[in-house]
């Protein structure tokens, strides 16, 4: 498929015809869309007090990205990359930070719900669908002033949408095929909106795949996502339901390949029933009730063949762990606004994560060195790795915003959290926005932010891999921000400086035979950098738009992360065709091999494409091609297990056809 794939993309770009453009979105409407999750209410982009990049489900479309974790790698500010810990998956870093495996330090927000699991605090499953978002908004800078916990370094907000009779029909390299519906109903007073989606892969092949230093030959990520989604709403009351599932087989898994063994499968189901109405003159009530409910079951190669041969009399097999995550969130939200310029909110709720395994070893007797450990083939030891915890929470917020003349906007919010088990904070915030004229604007922000230890992080034990630390203090961040916004005829340009101390950060160590845990630091930790981003029209048909991010310094402790990122997309477009040519940059970063050796990448572009025609305002089809040139670069692992880093995905066609019916 991939000649043929390349052969159609020359021959789409050659039969480019000049006419009426269907596809065309102004950047002047991009510059005065509403941006609601910095402050709750409205701001344009010029109004706003963040730094803030806002794509619309055209734009998205446009690209050649599939999930979530695509787009973040054209986005200022964010990297997202490989980390081996789980299957088919990436994890992603703002600003220059990131801990461990999971997506801790950025809030996710999917309908004003945290789409996290409660057991890492990270993303919910992996492969984020966006098929139907309406909007996303990429708010980089400190969110506990509003959110608390996990609004760390950034906000990504997420608007849903149930397109009206859309059918989207999919297929592409390694029997790759996907299948999704979405449709608006109108029953009397009431709006309905049905979702679903599949999507199917024989799994990506690497070149090679290393499993605790052996090559293993090439391997395929397999991988089945579904996602439903209802919703039901009349007037003031909102009530949806909504579910995501993930199975993924092969792959790296705890940065190990087990072909035929390494398999892991997530769930997450949530339920919300949100309702508002104005109470008095000025004065908007809204408040949500939540449910949230996340599994994962992960059956992986813990140790390789011989390595317990010497505590279990002579037992050469590997060891083989199932492990079962639990979790379970109830909350409530209430959100009072008066006259849009002052906001009051409370949010209360309670979760746990039990986690319990099986495996082939007592796993038990090995931590506790009673040697020689017991075998049974049919894994019948059982460990509990997180005992029942269940956290409280409490959040109150208060944020007043204040008009001193037309030019001048300022911005004051604090936040009290208590978490149980961990303690209490305050996050404050303050900003400023003054416009010069009709075109710019400088924006000054502080701003303080804290994450609350996740439950992995704090009380995961009774395994080889990795133990919680029950010690562990919440971390904080107090930012500095000054930012530049300019829009003049249908271009929109920003230039963003901030930085960042990070106080009791926590960060992830690794000790003897490769077990991690986390730890508070000793000393605060700062960085400072760059963001630039740019939209312009270069002709009535072309487009260009440019991101890219620069530190001037960076944390000792985020040398797997790049100190320079970037991407271009130059866009062609009239009323039948699109297409698009981009790349992404990623910058030089280091690893550690199994010596506690730092070991550099170096840095590289990698590119892709996609085009599209309209047959009609109902019927669509595109060609998407990922790695346009088979660029063979790699990652940096999480641990110390790899000698090498881990391998990324070569060149990937997929074709699909978008019917409104």
């Amino acid at each position: 498929m991939r000649y043929w794939s390349m052969i159609l993309l020359i021959l789409f770009s050659s039969w480019l015809q000049a006419e009426e453009d269907l596809f065309d979105i102004s950047l002047d409407q991009l510059g005065h869309i509403s941006v609601m999750g910095a402050t709750l209410t409205p701001k344009t982009l010029q109004e706003v007090p963040n730094s803030v990049t806002v794509l619309r489900a055209q734009q998205i479309r446009e690209l050649p990205v599939s999930t979530l974790e695509d787009l973040l790698s054209y986005i200022p500010g964010f990297q997202s990359v490989r980390e081996g810990d789980n299957i088919a998956s990436n994890t992603y870093a703002l600003r220059g930070r990131r801990i461990g495996s999971a997506n801790r330090e950025v809030l996710i927000l999917v309908d004003g719900m945290r789409f996290h699991n409660t057991f890492t605090d990270g993303i919910a499953v992996p492969r984020l669908d966006i098929q139907r978002v309406k909007q996303i908004e990429f708010i980089r800078g400190p969110g506990s002033a509003i959110y608390g916990s996990n609004a760390f370094l950034g906000v990504i907000n997420i608007t849903t949408d149930y397109p009206a009779g859309e059918l989207l029909i999919q297929g592409g390299d390694n029997l790759t095929q996907g299948l999704s519906i979405s449709d608006a109903l109108q029953k009397g007073d009431y709006q309905i909106g049905i979702y679903a989606r599949e999507y199917s892969s024989d799994g990506v092949q690497y070149a090679h795949g290393e499993s605790y230093g052996e090559d293993v030959g090439r391997t395929g990520e397999k991988s089945i996502d579904h996602d439903l989604a209802l919703q039901i709403e009349n007037g003031r009351l909102m009530a949806e339901l909504t579910y995501a599932g993930r199975k993924n087989q092969n792959g790296y898994l705890q940065e190990s390949v087990a072909n035929q063994t390494n398999v892991e499968e997530s769930h997450y189901l949530t339920a919300q029933l949100q309702y508002g109405r104005e109470m008095m003159a000025g004065l908007d009530i809204s408040g949500r009730l939540y449910a949230r409910r996340w599994r994962r079951d992960a059956l992986l190669v813990a140790a390789p063949e011989g390595a317990l041969v010497t505590v279990s009399g002579g037992q050469t097999a590997p060891l083989i762990s199932d492990i079962s995550f639990r979790g379970d969130e109830y909350g409530f939200n209430l959100l009072g606004t008066y006259r849009t310029n002052t906001q009051i909110g409370l949010e209360l709720s309670q979760d746990e994560s039990p986690v319990g395994s099986r495996s082939n070893y007592d796993l038990l007797a090995l931590m506790a060195s009673d040697f020689p450990i017991a075998y049974d083939p049919a894994a019948g030891y059982g460990a509990e790795l997180i005992e029942r915890h269940v956290r409280h929470k409490l959040g109150l917020f208060w944020q007043q915003q204040i008009v001193l003349n037309e030019s001048l906007h300022v911005l004051l919010g604090l936040r009290y959290d208590h978490y149980s088990a961990v303690g209490e904070n305050f996050s404050p915030r303050m900003a400023a926005v003054y416009q010069l004229n009709p075109a710019d604007s400088l924006k000054f922000s502080y701003g303080e932010a804290f994450r609350a230890p996740a439950q992995n992080e704090l009380y995961l034990g009774n395994n080889p891999v990795q133990r919680g630390n029950a010690d562990l203090k919440p971390e904080t961040v107090q930012t500095y921000e000054a930012i530049w916004t300019h829009m003049q005829g249908n271009g929109i340009s920003e230039l963003s400086y901030f930085e960042n101390r990070f106080v009791n950060g926590i960060e992830q160590v690794v000790a003897g035979n490769n077990l991690r845990s986390f730890q508070n630091t000793a000393h605060p930790e700062t960085n400072r950098g760059l963001e630039y981003s740019l939209q312009t029209p270069l002709t009535d048909s072309f487009n260009l738009r440019l991101a890219g991010s620069y530190f001037l310094d960076m944390a000792p402790s985020a040398f797997r992360l790049a100190d320079k990122t970037g991407s271009a997309v130059l866009s062609w477009h009239n009323s039948q065709w699109q297409a698009n040519l981009s790349s992404i940059y990623i910058g030089d970063t280091e690893y550690l091999n199994r010596q506690q050796n730092k070991v550099n990448i170096t840095g590289t572009w990698i590119w892709h494409s996609k085009v599209q025609y309209s047959f009609n305002a109902d019927t669509r089809v595109f060609l998407q091609i990922n790695n346009l040139f088979d660029r063979q670069y790699a990652s940096a692992p999480i641990g110390s297990v790899l000698n090498n880093p881990l391998p990324n995905p070569g060149f990937f066609a997929l074709m699909g056809l978008i019917w409104h019916y």
